[in-house]
């Protein structure tokens, strides 16, 4: 089997971890003194809600504004380019296909219901007016609103083309051909760069893609790149905050709605996918050029700004494709680069146990802390231990069933979602409707930028490679920017190969045996904390026992 570079080479880790933690598996912590155990949360959830710092991505709660909301109805607008020198060699609807309906299952699945995520495609490839080459598109490169080139030309071009195909009629014409049944589509091919007089003054993030295992060096890594500085702009054509609900399509096999070009109103939908020719640019499996540019207006345009806009290029192999979009969405929702970015070698980091580390290979869930962050775990599901004492806490494994909590639950309409009342210490606004009760994390801060973060991985739906069920333990520093390991997990065996009984390159190894199982203990000397795993049922919940000086 030809071997698919990762997202990043797994290099064991230097003691990063070490100066701060150690650990000892199977050995109980004595501690003089030792209070009345109390079990479950101690308190108000919101305690444990660690703030982040600034407007960009970074792991803090609440999420800065401008970012797309990420309950109720998320209307993802999604066009389709393709170049002189690679036209497309598939139709629009093969190019969707690759991400829907997985892309949006995937947020159904993840966020027990609360995100219903509709693509809303146009159909018909965008011809730019320059050869892919001359653009300058490459790993790194990020948006500048004064640059000739780059990604601000690609944008400029791409809603030239749009208003192009819109005042031909729309996607259908001579041209062509673009879709299954041989109807024709309009090269929207024209003379001029399309570019509008006035860009935007402010300058989004550029989050690329990770790159591949073994390509670091083609690359100068996912870094921070911004033109003019500024804030976010107030007012009509600003991105709607998190909790403002999108219009509610209907169709697309009741995931979303097929568009005209003439019907596109930028300002109605919460994201941008730029799917782009397949055969436009490297390989992924050579170099992975897609990018995120979230939290910013970006060009302006007729019906409001470009904002948290998303580029895949090439196309992802294995059997799960669609999580390069779900990790480049992620951004549009607020969530970090969690693979390495920094200077030197990379150290074990979050590993597969979070797809904003890898996306690649089999399929994997997302953190439990970026879930409350999100308000896909509610406060009633988070146990908080801000103080000494001894709590103990039976933790519902991540990937089991939960209550629905987007719209549409109890006779509230789904439009309805993300208007309710604020899910406390979240930043996000809570759909009305069932919520879930059992604890899913526990959260353990550590100062006023960390905390210890427990929570159990099974085998299920989204975690499909997970071999050693258990707690696990990470590390979260919300002072940390995207790229530079925010969230660091603690591995209950530093040292082992791991537990996969086929490896997986995409897969860390040295990471896939984390979990802490019945009997493990963790200590950290310097926070005063242990954690230790006592019991584990049949259905995969486990029991904590947290004791902090």
């Amino acid at each position: 089997m030809q071997r698919i570079p990762g997202r990043r080479a797994a290099v064991a880790v230097g003691g990063s971890l070490a100066l701060a933690l150690s650990q000892s598996p199977g050995m109980a912590i004595a501690l003089p003194g030792i209070p009345s155990v109390v079990a479950g949360s101690v308190a108000e959830a919101r305690e444990c809600a660690v703030p982040g710092v600034g407007p960009g991505l970074h792991s803090g709660i609440p999420t800065p504004s401008g970012y797309s909301p990420t309950r109720g109805t998320v209307s993802a607008l999604t066009l389709f380019v393709d170049f002189p020198d690679a036209e497309a060699q598939i139709t629009t609807e093969a190019r969707l296909a690759e991400f829907f309906p997985a892309t949006s299952e995937y947020f159904a699945e993840s966020s027990y219901g609360a995100l219903d995520y509709r693509p809303a495609p146009v159909h018909g490839w965008l011809r730019m007016p320059q050869p892919f080459e001359a653009y300058g598109i490459d790993r790194g490169v990020g948006w500048h609103p004064g640059d000739a080139q780059g990604y601000n030309r690609l944008m400029h071009d791409i809603v030239a083309a749009l208003e192009r195909a819109a005042g031909d009629g729309g996607a259908d014409g001579e041209g062509r051909d673009g879709r299954p049944d041989g109807t024709p589509v309009r090269d929207t091919t024209a003379a001029g760069d399309g570019r509008a007089d006035n860009p935007a003054p402010n300058s989004p993030t550029s989050v690329d893609h990770p790159a591949p295992a073994g390509d670091r060096s083609d690359s100068t890594g996912d870094t921070a790149s911004t033109g003019d500085t500024g804030t976010t702009t107030d007012g009509a054509d600003a991105p709607r905050s998190a909790g403002a609900a999108a219009p509610a399509p209907a169709g697309l096999n009741g995931r979303g709605v097929e568009l005209d070009a003439a019907d596109v109103d930028f300002s109605a939908h919460d994201l941008v996918n730029i799917l782009t020719a397949p055969n436009a640019g490297p390989p992924a499996v050579e170099k992975v050029l897609s990018v995120s540019f979230p939290g910013r207006p970006l060009i302006p345009t007729d019906t409001g700004p470009l904002h948290n806009v998303s580029f895949i290029w090439s196309s992802q192999p294995g059997h799960t494709p669609h999580r390069v979009l779900v990790h480049e969405n992620g951004h549009a929702f607020g969530l970090p680069d969690l693979y390495w970015t920094g200077e030197g070698p990379s150290p074990e980091l979050t590993g597969h146990w979070d797809v904003m580390e890898q996306d690649w290979g089999p399929s994997n869930d997302i953190l439990a802390w970026h879930k409350w962050k999100m308000g896909w775990l509610t406060d009633s599901e988070v146990d908080c231990v801000p103080g000494p004492g001894v709590t103990e806490h039976t933790v519902t494994p991540l990937g089991a069933p939960g209550a629905e909590r987007a719209g549409g639950v109890d006779g509230v309409p789904r439009a309805a979602a993300g208007q309710g009342a604020g899910v406390a210490g979240t930043g996000v606004a809570a759909a009305p409707g069932a919520t879930g009760t059992d604890t899913r994390l526990v959260t353990v801060p550590l100062g006023p930028t960390e905390v210890l973060t427990l929570e159990v991985r099974v085998e299920s739906g989204l975690d499909e490679a997970v071999c050693r069920p258990g707690v696990l333990i990470a590390r979260v520093d919300t002072h940390r920017p995207s790229g530079e390991g925010p969230v660091r997990v603690v591995d209950a065996t530093p040292g082992s190969d791991g537990c996969l009984t086929l490896p997986d390159p995409q897969v860390t190894p040295g990471l896939s045996d984390a979990p802490h199982r019945p009997g493990d203990v963790f200590h950290d000397e310097h926070a005063g904390v242990s954690v230790e795993v006592t019991d584990a049922d049949a259905d995969g919940r486990h029991t904590v026992r947290v004791t902090r000086r």
